[in-house]
């Protein structure tokens, strides 16, 4: 049976010891999350700095690059790019054509 080939945009949580953090990959939409990811697309460090700031580093042209391809993103992910997402497919459509215009 063929691997599913639908992409997905996703946060995948890594850890050091006393210290988790987020990456914004890329992957398939059937691996699971500690499977080796296509492509990182940013970083998420959800523990507050000495400034008292959660870091977030995306790289945006290629998150655009691959919503244009088709990709799909979680619902963490665009809570995360502070987009409202939903579960229908005609809703999640006009999703990534509104975060694709927006992002550009």
């Amino acid at each position: 049976m063929p691997r599913s080939t639908r992409l997905v945009i996703r946060i995948v949580r890594r850890c050091c010891v006393n210290r988790r953090f987020f990456h914004v990959a890329l992957m398939r939409a059937t691996d699971f999350p500690y499977d080796p990811y296509m492509e990182q697309l940013g970083v998420y460090d959800s523990l507050a700095n000495e400034s008292n700031e959660k870091v977030c580093s995306l790289n945006l042209e290629r998150i655009k690059y691959w919503l244009a391809q088709g990709a799909d993103m979680s619902i963490g992910t665009g809570i995360l790019l502070g987009k409202t997402t939903t579960d229908s497919e005609k809703e999640a459509e006009e999703r990534r054509q509104f975060v694709t215009f927006a992002l550009i």
